[in-house]
């Protein structure tokens, strides 16, 4: 775009708006990069507990998508100052696949994870109500 305006020169022209762009890129790259480490130790642990793990297929897509929207804010900030508008293109094309493919899995599973919702309140309640009835018992 030479001899034009770009969006990137009125960025570096405002150090407050590009530093702005830049930390909050990050800030939400990091946060993006600490979910999915969570939603695998939530995996590990169902695991571990020897419980069946439902929906499979959703756990690795979701990590893999709330990953790529990371790395997405990561390269936006990155190409501020870099010239690397490929990679952040690979990026972006890799998170359109990986978002549409989670949307997909996750419409279809909605209504189990409806009814599973439901049952699991269901329980809940029985446990809660169970667990009073006992401490009134005790108790006289």
């Amino acid at each position: 775009m030479h001899g034009l305006f770009s969006p990137q020169e009125a960025c570096i022209r405002t150090p407050w708006v590009l530093w702005g762009i830049v930390a909050a890129d990050l800030l939400i790259f990091f946060a993006y990069s600490w979910m999915p480490i969570s939603v695998w130790r939530i995996y590990r642990r169902v695991v571990a507990a020897g419980e069946a793990v439902p929906f499979k297929p959703m756990w690795s897509l979701v990590r893999a998508f709330i990953g790529f929207c990371g790395l997405t804010h990561l390269l936006a900030a990155a190409v501020i100052f870099f010239v690397a508008f490929r990679l952040l293109l690979g990026a972006l094309i890799a998170t359109a696949i990986v978002s549409v493919l989670t949307a997909y899995l996750l419409h279809r599973i909605a209504p189990l994870l409806a009814v599973a919702t439901v049952e699991f309140q269901r329980l809940r309640r029985e446990v809660s109500a169970a667990a009073i009835s006992r401490e009134k018992s005790s108790a006289v």
